[in-house]
């Protein structure tokens, strides 16, 4: 992955947050290519989490569930 072996960077601006996602490090030869697929979900009632340990609780379920894992 680029940028110090990070999968996504943010970037928030006190009215929006913007997020990219990054796809691990590729070469590519002529006529070769390569697709990076992303998955969004929207989840409500989730309550505020101010460390990993809510992390854990609240929002990885979620994701698992999400993901199907």
């Amino acid at each position: 992955y680029p940028d110090f072996g990070s999968s996504f960077e943010t970037y928030t601006d006190g009215d929006f947050l913007e997020m990219e996602t990054l796809s691990p490090m590729v070469t590519l030869g002529p006529g070769d290519s390569v697709s990076h697929s992303e998955r969004w979900g929207l989840f409500g009632g989730v309550p505020d989490v101010v460390d990993e340990g809510g992390v854990d609780r609240h929002v990885m379920p979620l994701v698992r569930t999400f993901l199907g894992i």
